[in-house]
Protein backbone atom coordinates (compact mmCIF):
# COMPACT_ATOMS: atom_id res chain seq x y z
CA UNK A 1 0.00 0.00 0.00
CA UNK A 2 2.98 2.57 0.96
CA UNK A 3 4.37 1.80 -2.47
CA UNK A 4 1.11 3.02 -4.32
CA UNK A 5 1.19 6.21 -2.03
CA UNK A 6 4.55 6.41 -3.54
CA UNK A 7 3.86 6.29 -7.18
CA UNK A 8 0.95 8.31 -6.83
CA UNK A 9 2.39 11.15 -5.31
CA UNK A 10 5.37 10.62 -8.30
CA UNK A 11 2.51 11.00 -11.01
CA UNK A 12 0.98 13.59 -9.12
CA UNK A 13 3.81 15.89 -9.02
CA UNK A 14 4.14 14.99 -13.05
CA UNK A 15 0.66 16.20 -13.19
CA UNK A 16 1.16 19.36 -11.49
CA UNK A 17 4.40 20.21 -13.05
CA UNK A 18 3.14 19.52 -16.47
CA UNK A 19 0.17 22.09 -15.94
CA UNK A 20 2.43 24.99 -14.61
CA UNK A 21 4.95 24.12 -17.69
CA UNK A 22 2.14 24.17 -20.65
CA UNK A 23 0.20 27.14 -18.24
CA UNK A 24 -0.39 30.26 -21.57
CA UNK A 25 1.71 27.89 -23.76
CA UNK A 26 -0.22 28.31 -27.72
CA UNK A 27 -0.25 24.31 -28.80
CA UNK A 28 -0.12 25.63 -32.23
CA UNK A 29 3.18 27.12 -31.83
CA UNK A 30 4.47 24.00 -29.61
CA UNK A 31 3.75 21.55 -32.73
CA UNK A 32 5.32 23.94 -35.14
CA UNK A 33 8.57 24.14 -32.87
CA UNK A 34 8.55 20.57 -32.12
CA UNK A 35 8.25 19.65 -35.85
CA UNK A 36 10.60 21.86 -37.31
CA UNK A 37 13.61 20.56 -34.91
CA UNK A 38 16.32 18.97 -37.10
CA UNK A 39 16.38 15.49 -35.25
CA UNK A 40 19.81 15.00 -36.48
CA UNK A 41 21.03 17.29 -33.27
CA UNK A 42 18.62 14.58 -31.16
CA UNK A 43 21.08 11.66 -32.55
CA UNK A 44 23.90 13.69 -32.13
CA UNK A 45 22.99 14.06 -28.74
CA UNK A 46 22.24 10.57 -28.06
CA UNK A 47 25.43 9.09 -29.53
CA UNK A 48 27.03 11.58 -26.86
CA UNK A 49 25.00 10.40 -23.96
CA UNK A 50 25.79 6.80 -24.92
CA UNK A 51 29.65 7.85 -24.27
CA UNK A 52 28.63 9.18 -20.71
CA UNK A 53 27.10 5.40 -20.07
CA UNK A 54 30.48 3.76 -21.29
CA UNK A 55 32.59 5.96 -19.11
CA UNK A 56 30.21 5.07 -16.03
CA UNK A 57 30.10 1.50 -17.34
CA UNK A 58 34.58 1.72 -16.77
CA UNK A 59 33.38 3.23 -13.40
CA UNK A 60 31.65 0.23 -12.44
CA UNK A 61 34.13 -1.95 -13.49
CA UNK A 62 36.58 0.37 -11.23
CA UNK A 63 34.31 -0.28 -8.18
CA UNK A 64 32.80 -3.86 -8.70
CA UNK A 65 36.35 -5.66 -9.57
CA UNK A 66 36.77 -6.35 -5.85
CA UNK A 67 33.65 -8.88 -6.34
CA UNK A 68 34.87 -10.79 -9.56
CA UNK A 69 36.06 -9.52 -13.38
CA UNK A 70 33.18 -8.51 -15.17
CA UNK A 71 32.89 -7.69 -19.00
CA UNK A 72 32.61 -4.14 -20.20
CA UNK A 73 29.69 -5.18 -22.39
CA UNK A 74 27.89 -6.56 -19.38
CA UNK A 75 28.45 -3.51 -17.08
CA UNK A 76 27.63 -1.21 -20.08
CA UNK A 77 24.37 -2.60 -20.53
CA UNK A 78 23.45 -2.59 -16.72
CA UNK A 79 23.65 1.05 -16.93
CA UNK A 80 21.43 1.23 -19.82
CA UNK A 81 19.41 -1.08 -18.06
CA UNK A 82 19.21 1.39 -15.10
CA UNK A 83 18.27 4.27 -17.08
CA UNK A 84 15.45 2.17 -18.38
CA UNK A 85 13.89 1.41 -15.70
CA UNK A 86 13.82 4.87 -14.47
CA UNK A 87 12.37 5.85 -17.61
CA UNK A 88 9.52 2.96 -17.24
CA UNK A 89 8.99 2.72 -13.54
CA UNK A 90 8.13 5.74 -11.40
CA UNK A 91 10.61 7.00 -8.10
CA UNK A 92 13.94 6.30 -9.65
CA UNK A 93 13.70 2.53 -9.37
CA UNK A 94 15.30 2.08 -12.19
CA UNK A 95 18.72 1.53 -9.60
CA UNK A 96 17.14 -1.64 -8.45
CA UNK A 97 16.70 -2.64 -11.35
CA UNK A 98 20.24 -2.26 -12.07
CA UNK A 99 21.50 -3.65 -8.94
CA UNK A 100 19.73 -6.69 -9.41
CA UNK A 101 20.75 -7.22 -12.96
CA UNK A 102 24.18 -7.25 -12.56
CA UNK A 103 23.69 -9.14 -8.82
CA UNK A 104 21.79 -12.22 -10.77
CA UNK A 105 24.28 -11.45 -13.75
CA UNK A 106 27.28 -12.24 -12.33
CA UNK A 107 26.25 -13.70 -8.85
CA UNK A 108 27.49 -10.72 -6.70
CA UNK A 109 25.82 -9.97 -3.49
CA UNK A 110 23.13 -7.72 -3.71
CA UNK A 111 24.12 -5.35 -0.87
CA UNK A 112 27.91 -5.53 -2.68
CA UNK A 113 26.31 -4.31 -6.25
CA UNK A 114 23.95 -1.48 -4.52
CA UNK A 115 26.88 0.15 -2.28
CA UNK A 116 28.50 0.39 -6.33
CA UNK A 117 25.19 2.59 -7.58
CA UNK A 118 25.77 4.04 -4.09
CA UNK A 119 29.15 5.04 -4.67
CA UNK A 120 28.49 6.60 -8.32
CA UNK A 121 25.87 8.43 -7.01
CA UNK A 122 27.62 9.77 -4.15
CA UNK A 123 30.40 10.88 -7.24
CA UNK A 124 27.50 12.16 -8.80
CA UNK A 125 26.78 14.44 -6.04
CA UNK A 126 30.06 15.60 -5.84
CA UNK A 127 30.77 16.43 -9.29
CA UNK A 128 27.45 17.58 -9.81
CA UNK A 129 28.50 20.32 -7.04
CA UNK A 130 31.67 21.02 -8.36
CA UNK A 131 30.00 21.80 -11.55
CA UNK A 132 27.39 24.44 -10.24
CA UNK A 133 30.15 25.81 -7.53
CA UNK A 134 32.21 26.69 -10.70
CA UNK A 135 29.23 28.29 -12.62
CA UNK A 136 27.90 30.27 -9.52
CA UNK A 137 31.78 31.63 -9.66
CA UNK A 138 31.76 32.85 -13.02
CA UNK A 139 28.45 34.48 -12.73
CA UNK A 140 26.67 32.59 -15.46
CA UNK A 141 23.41 33.75 -16.38
CA UNK A 142 20.63 31.50 -15.65
CA UNK A 143 21.47 30.75 -12.45
CA UNK A 144 19.94 32.23 -9.27
CA UNK A 145 22.97 32.19 -6.75
CA UNK A 146 20.87 32.66 -3.70
CA UNK A 147 18.84 29.09 -5.04
CA UNK A 148 22.35 27.65 -6.03
CA UNK A 149 24.41 28.34 -2.62
CA UNK A 150 20.93 26.37 -1.27
CA UNK A 151 21.15 23.26 -3.44
CA UNK A 152 25.19 23.54 -2.96
CA UNK A 153 24.29 23.15 0.74
CA UNK A 154 21.82 20.62 0.37
CA UNK A 155 24.43 18.34 -1.97
CA UNK A 156 27.25 19.02 0.83
CA UNK A 157 25.02 17.81 3.81
CA UNK A 158 23.81 14.77 2.02
CA UNK A 159 27.39 13.93 0.93
CA UNK A 160 28.34 14.00 4.79
CA UNK A 161 25.43 12.03 5.54
CA UNK A 162 25.96 9.35 3.46
CA UNK A 163 29.90 9.11 4.62
CA UNK A 164 28.23 9.35 8.39
CA UNK A 165 26.51 6.56 7.30
CA UNK A 166 28.51 4.51 5.61
CA UNK A 167 31.37 4.86 8.66
CA UNK A 168 28.43 3.49 11.36
CA UNK A 169 27.67 0.45 8.77
CA UNK A 170 30.98 -0.20 9.35
CA UNK A 171 30.99 0.34 13.06
CA UNK A 172 28.25 -1.59 13.49
CA UNK A 173 28.83 -4.54 10.92
CA UNK A 174 32.11 -5.33 13.42
CA UNK A 175 29.91 -5.51 16.44
CA UNK A 176 26.94 -7.70 14.90
CA UNK A 177 29.39 -10.11 12.91
CA UNK A 178 29.08 -13.19 14.58
CA UNK A 179 26.33 -12.68 16.73
CA UNK A 180 22.79 -14.18 17.04
CA UNK A 181 19.13 -13.12 15.94
CA UNK A 182 18.32 -10.71 13.77
CA UNK A 183 21.54 -8.77 14.04
CA UNK A 184 24.01 -11.55 13.24
CA UNK A 185 21.68 -12.39 9.98
CA UNK A 186 22.39 -8.67 9.09
CA UNK A 187 25.71 -8.76 9.65
CA UNK A 188 26.61 -10.02 6.56
CA UNK A 189 24.69 -8.37 4.11
CA UNK A 190 26.60 -5.04 6.05
CA UNK A 191 29.88 -6.82 5.37
CA UNK A 192 29.08 -7.00 1.74
CA UNK A 193 27.94 -3.19 1.66
CA UNK A 194 31.02 -2.43 2.39
CA UNK A 195 33.26 -4.13 0.89
CA UNK A 196 33.39 -1.48 -2.52
CA UNK A 197 33.38 1.51 -0.23
CA UNK A 198 36.93 0.24 1.62
CA UNK A 199 38.21 0.18 -1.63
CA UNK A 200 37.09 4.05 -2.35
CA UNK A 201 39.52 4.35 0.56
CA UNK A 202 42.67 3.81 -1.30
CA UNK A 203 43.55 7.34 -2.88
CA UNK A 204 44.25 6.02 -6.94
CA UNK A 205 40.80 4.18 -6.94
CA UNK A 206 38.63 7.49 -5.23
CA UNK A 207 41.31 9.80 -8.11
CA UNK A 208 39.71 7.15 -11.02
CA UNK A 209 36.28 6.93 -9.99
CA UNK A 210 36.00 10.72 -9.63
CA UNK A 211 38.40 11.19 -13.01
CA UNK A 212 35.51 8.74 -15.11
CA UNK A 213 32.68 10.53 -13.07
CA UNK A 214 33.97 14.03 -14.34
CA UNK A 215 34.22 12.38 -17.58
CA UNK A 216 31.01 11.17 -17.61
CA UNK A 217 29.47 14.41 -16.92
CA UNK A 218 31.47 16.32 -19.72
CA UNK A 219 29.75 13.71 -22.33
CA UNK A 220 26.51 14.75 -21.01
CA UNK A 221 27.55 18.50 -21.15
CA UNK A 222 28.33 17.91 -24.80
CA UNK A 223 25.24 15.85 -25.32
CA UNK A 224 23.42 19.12 -23.95
CA UNK A 225 25.44 21.32 -26.54
CA UNK A 226 24.91 19.68 -29.90
CA UNK A 227 21.01 19.03 -28.48
CA UNK A 228 20.76 23.38 -28.50
CA UNK A 229 22.53 22.97 -32.32
CA UNK A 230 18.89 23.10 -33.14
CA UNK A 231 17.76 25.96 -31.10
CA UNK A 232 18.30 29.37 -31.69
CA UNK A 233 19.05 31.39 -28.04
CA UNK A 234 21.16 34.70 -26.79
CA UNK A 235 24.61 33.60 -24.97
CA UNK A 236 27.27 31.40 -25.17
CA UNK A 237 26.77 27.84 -26.42
CA UNK A 238 29.15 26.40 -23.43
CA UNK A 239 27.17 28.77 -21.00
CA UNK A 240 23.57 27.80 -21.87
CA UNK A 241 24.08 23.83 -22.18
CA UNK A 242 26.15 24.06 -19.19
CA UNK A 243 22.74 25.70 -17.13
CA UNK A 244 20.43 23.65 -18.94
CA UNK A 245 22.96 20.44 -17.63
CA UNK A 246 22.47 21.76 -14.39
CA UNK A 247 18.82 22.23 -13.92
CA UNK A 248 18.17 19.10 -15.83
CA UNK A 249 19.72 17.11 -13.43
CA UNK A 250 19.07 18.70 -10.07
CA UNK A 251 15.30 18.68 -10.99
CA UNK A 252 15.42 14.75 -11.74
CA UNK A 253 16.03 14.66 -7.90
CA UNK A 254 12.64 15.05 -7.53
CA UNK A 255 11.10 11.98 -7.07
CA UNK A 256 7.98 11.91 -10.12
CA UNK A 257 6.48 9.72 -12.19
CA UNK A 258 8.61 7.73 -14.98
CA UNK A 259 11.31 9.57 -17.05
CA UNK A 260 10.87 12.76 -14.66
CA UNK A 261 7.86 13.84 -17.21
CA UNK A 262 6.67 17.28 -16.06
CA UNK A 263 10.04 18.25 -13.87
CA UNK A 264 12.09 17.68 -17.08
CA UNK A 265 9.66 20.08 -18.99
CA UNK A 266 9.68 22.88 -16.28
CA UNK A 267 13.63 22.01 -16.48
CA UNK A 268 14.28 23.19 -20.20
CA UNK A 269 12.12 26.30 -19.25
CA UNK A 270 13.73 27.54 -16.49
CA UNK A 271 17.17 26.70 -18.21
CA UNK A 272 16.42 27.94 -21.78
CA UNK A 273 14.00 30.50 -21.18
CA UNK A 274 16.71 32.71 -19.13
CA UNK A 275 18.22 32.74 -22.85
CA UNK A 276 15.56 34.19 -24.89
CA UNK A 277 14.01 30.81 -25.42
CA UNK A 278 10.35 30.90 -25.73
CA UNK A 279 8.58 28.62 -23.71
CA UNK A 280 7.08 27.07 -26.00
CA UNK A 281 10.20 25.95 -27.79
CA UNK A 282 11.84 24.98 -24.91
CA UNK A 283 8.85 22.21 -24.19
CA UNK A 284 8.70 20.98 -27.80
CA UNK A 285 13.00 20.25 -27.38
CA UNK A 286 12.33 18.94 -23.91
CA UNK A 287 9.91 15.74 -25.02
CA UNK A 288 12.09 15.45 -28.28
CA UNK A 289 15.05 15.16 -25.55
CA UNK A 290 12.91 12.92 -23.34
CA UNK A 291 11.94 10.46 -26.46
CA UNK A 292 15.34 10.33 -27.60
CA UNK A 293 16.75 9.42 -24.33
CA UNK A 294 13.88 6.92 -23.71
CA UNK A 295 14.36 5.16 -27.41
CA UNK A 296 18.09 4.47 -26.53
CA UNK A 297 17.51 3.02 -22.90
CA UNK A 298 14.82 0.72 -24.15
CA UNK A 299 16.39 -0.44 -27.66
CA UNK A 300 19.93 -0.85 -26.08
CA UNK A 301 18.65 -1.85 -22.22
CA UNK A 302 15.71 -4.34 -23.62
CA UNK A 303 17.46 -7.07 -24.92
CA UNK A 304 20.21 -7.07 -21.74
CA UNK A 305 16.86 -7.09 -19.90
CA UNK A 306 15.44 -9.48 -21.40
CA UNK A 307 18.77 -12.04 -21.09
CA UNK A 308 18.85 -11.79 -17.74
CA UNK A 309 15.74 -12.99 -17.34
CA UNK A 310 14.32 -10.26 -15.03
CA UNK A 311 10.59 -9.03 -14.26
CA UNK A 312 10.11 -5.24 -15.03
CA UNK A 313 6.79 -5.53 -12.15
CA UNK A 314 8.78 -7.05 -9.73
CA UNK A 315 10.48 -3.37 -9.20
CA UNK A 316 7.02 -1.28 -9.23
CA UNK A 317 6.73 0.77 -6.77
CA UNK A 318 10.89 0.07 -5.56
CA UNK A 319 10.11 -3.40 -4.01
CA UNK A 320 13.43 -5.33 -4.02
CA UNK A 321 12.77 -8.85 -6.07
CA UNK A 322 12.32 -11.66 -4.33
CA UNK A 323 15.67 -13.62 -4.09
CA UNK A 324 18.10 -10.91 -4.39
Amino acid sequence: MRSKWGVLAGILVSVVFLVLAFYNVNLGEFWTYFRSYDAWWAVGSVALFAGSVFFRAVMWRVTTRRMGATGLGTLFGGVVVGYMGNNLLPLRAGELVRTYYLARKRGFPYAGVFSTVVIERTTDVVVLGLLLAGGLAAGLGGLDPARGREALLVMAALVLAIAAGVFGLRVFGRRWKGGGGFLGRVAPHLEHFVGPLRAIGSVPTAATVLGLGILAWLANWLSMLVLLRGVAYHGSPLTVSLVLLLLVNLGVLIPSSPGALGVMQLAFFAALGSFGVPKAEALAVSFIYQASIFAFTLGVGLPYFMQAHLRLGAFSGGRRPSGA
